[in-house]
């Protein structure tokens, strides 16, 4: 149920928030003791992913858009295995008309953390190719040896 996803992450995420407004600050050691609760009901699903970022999107623009606020949060989200690489993807490609509020500073500000996301993953598939190529030639190796 996306409203209960959005509720459970909207509460979850504003109790790790301290101020208010654009005086808000993530307390990220409480969000990430929460985070475990928040990847059990999210499960790696990728719609409930995409109600979990829509979440921390309204809630930061109701805040208008605090200087690191959503960063940090994506940040803990991903690190935490909330959120995959998957799901920041298709947020950011989504195109709801009724998700639009706040999206587009939502995505000026995060900039960094997308670019560092897609490089990771792209290194993240180097990595891969390369212990594929690896095993490869070990398999190859052993069967000379044999």
């Amino acid at each position: 149920n996306p409203a209960f996803i959005r509720t459970l992450v909207t509460a979850v995420t504003e109790s790790s928030i301290e101020g208010r407004g654009t005086d808000s600050k993530l307390n990220n050691t409480v969000l990430k003791n929460r985070t475990e609760v928040l990847r059990r009901y999210v499960d790696n699903i990728a719609d409930r992913e995409l109600q979990l970022l829509y979440a921390v999107q309204t809630l930061v623009t109701q805040r208008q858009h605090p200087k690191g606020l959503i960063q940090g949060i994506f940040e803990t989200l991903y690190d935490s295995n909330v959120v995959s690489e998957e799901g920041f993807e298709s947020w950011v490609s989504a195109d709801d008309p009724l998700e639009r509020e706040g999206k587009a500073v939502a995505l000026k500000t995060i900039t960094s953390f997308l670019t560092w996301l897609k490089d990771a993953d792209h290194e993240s598939d180097q990595e891969a190719d390369d212990f594929w190529d690896i095993s490869g030639e070990l398999q190859n190796n052993e069967v000379k040896l044999i």
